[in-house]
């Protein structure tokens, strides 16, 4: 539905005439196409409204070129948003040599918002979102900006121009609407935010996901960021409805830690900023972070192991001991208060932080030192692993 117009055309020819220009009220060619046929120039003996096509919607943008700085001013002319009548809407105007000023037309009065210097063809872009109002030049806000709390004419979804001024010097170019983009939002993950490595029907609550999912999908991303390579994405759901979706959610190769969750709806919108989630270890399952690296520890099993990489490993050993593994890698199994088998293993993997991958799963076998442990690891291993009873 947006809507775009150069002002490219016939000289002196009525705006009006233009697809998608009706004149509401004020004299015909009160806003014409200037004799270059490239812009436009008002010529209005008194206030004119022209509106553009409706995006139907009062959360829009207008975004206009100003040409005239230095030259005649048109200070009674204006390019709008949220535009009632001439009387009523969001917009701004030139006041003075090389300055606009922004501001709100309420019953016929007009309360700037401020004063902000240009320079010709200079882009003049409003917005009206909810009750936020922002203007900015050349993409940048001017002080102030963004407004909040502004309630007048927060419906009305009609922009163009208000016309009140009738000059020999050209005004405005390249003028463009539309609504603004509603990006998706997330409330919560699972309710409480967290949720285990491998947990079925996951549900994500939140608004604009979009009744029917389409391309629509969700990505678990490492960082805050939709796009990161070591994202993992889920295509697959259960169900999907504009305010909720459901999936069953696979760890792959994220640690476990925070993660952020962003779903992109069928329109390719994604939240902006992703709904941080805890990513916790299933029941059975310990997990540590490794802060440093003992040479005695499981290095002797995952070759590769280095800082910044997990550990992830069965909290029971085989034999009924508590397992635990420390930060540089060495572990231990806890038997208290019966005595330790001859021998006892458990499984463990590991993660890599370079590239995001889990190793396979792996048996740690181990013994009280009576005999040589299996499993890769040496004698010297035995003070630092053994079975202990306390």
């Amino acid at each position: 539905m947006a809507f775009s117009d150069n002002f490219t055309g016939t000289a002196n020819s009525n705006v009006e005439d233009r697809t998608g220009w009706t004149l509401t009220s004020g004299s015909a060619g009160s806003l014409k196409i200037d004799p270059g046929g490239v812009s436009t120039r008002p010529q209005a003996p008194s206030a004119a409204v022209y509106t553009c096509t409706d995006q139907g919607s009062a959360d829009h943008y207008t975004q206009v070129d100003q040409i005239v700085s230095t030259n005649n001013l048109i200070s009674n002319t204006f390019a709008c948003i949220r535009m009632v009548d001439a009387n009523n809407f969001w917009g701004y105007r030139q006041t003075s040599p090389g300055n606009v000023e922004f501001g709100d037309m309420s019953s016929g009065t007009f309360t700037g918002k401020g004063t902000f210097s240009f320079t010709t063809n200079d882009t003049m872009y409003m917005e009206g979102n909810g009750t936020t109002i922002a203007f900015k030049i050349n993409g940048t806000h001017q002080t102030g900006s963004p407004w909040s709390s502004e309630t007048a004419h927060q419906t009305e979804t009609s922009q163009g121009f208000v016309v009140g001024d009738s000059r020999t010097v050209n005004n405005w170019d390249n003028f463009s609407v539309d609504t603004l983009t509603v990006l998706p939002t997330i409330t919560d993950v699972d309710t409480d935010n967290s949720i285990t490595s491998a947990q079925l029907n996951v549900v994500i609550t939140g608004t604009d996901f979009e009744a029917t999912q389409g391309t629509g999908h969700i990505d678990v991303s490492p960082t805050d960021n939709v796009a990161d390579s070591n994202r993992e994405t889920f295509s697959t759901v259960d169900s999907w409805g504009d305010t909720s979706v459901q999936f069953d959610f696979v760890q792959g190769g994220l640690p476990y830690g925070t993660a952020y969750f962003f779903v992109t709806n069928n329109s390719t919108e994604s939240n902006s900023s992703g709904q941080a989630v805890t990513i916790a270890v299933e029941s059975g399952t310990g997990y540590v972070d490794i802060t440093s690296v003992d040479a005695e520890g499981l290095v002797n099993t995952f070759t590769n192991l280095a800082i910044g990489d997990q550990i992830d490993y069965d909290t029971t050993s085989s034999g009924g001991g508590t397992v635990t593994v420390n930060a540089d890698g060495t572990y231990s199994i806890d038997y208290s208060p019966s005595a330790p088998p001859a021998s006892d293993s458990f499984d463990a993997r590991a993660w890599d932080a370079t590239d995001y991958t889990w190793s396979s799963s792996t048996t740690i076998n181990i013994n009280d030192g009576s005999a040589t442990p299996s499993g890769g690891l040496g004698r010297g291993l035995i003070s630092r692993m053994k079975l202990r009873r306390q």
